[in-house]
């Protein structure tokens, strides 16, 4: 199934209209920044309304990602906590109304989603990552929440 693309969601949610997505693409042609990126900076979508586009993406299709470019929302960060990180072995990267999009590493089974989803009370999106990128910033939260010497043990 063909993934509709950023603005084509935009639109349908009638955020965008067909000018708005050719002046962006415009930018995008000439910068290579992200649609979304530039449809916000120019003030014509709200993070919330990115973010939604690309989780309503990642419901068709499992999109591979790098948590270094994507960020964290620190407000999902906060809605799930470290122990969730640690047993489910996800990051949490974006929260808005009752959507929470989290990275996991490629193998994560579908019944540990719907899991978290049952401990969160919220509708789970998935991007995967590599393996390497989940552990070093759940390792790095773990130190931050338990300290060091309690980090390795909470891991364990």
């Amino acid at each position: 199934m063909d993934v509709p693309r950023i603005g084509c969601i935009l639109r349908d949610m009638g955020v965008l209209d067909d000018k708005d997505i050719e002046d962006i693409l415009a930018q995008q042609a000439r910068t290579g920044q992200k649609f979304g990126l530039i449809a916000m900076r120019w003030g014509l979508a709200t993070p919330e309304q990115v973010w939604e586009a690309w989780a309503r993406q990642l419901a068709i299709e499992v999109r591979q990602a790098n948590l270094d470019e994507l960020g964290t929302d620190s407000t999902a960060l906060l809605r799930v906590t470290p122990a969730l990180v640690i047993k489910y072995r996800i990051w949490p990267l974006r929260l808005w109304g009752d959507h929470l999009v989290v990275a996991t590493g490629p193998n994560c089974p579908p019944s540990a989603l719907a899991s978290l989803a049952a401990d969160v009370g919220l509708t789970v999106h998935r991007c995967v990552v590599p393996d390497e990128q989940i552990e070093a910033f759940i390792h790095h939260l773990c130190e931050l929440e338990y300290g060091p010497r309690e980090c390795v043990a909470e891991l364990s």
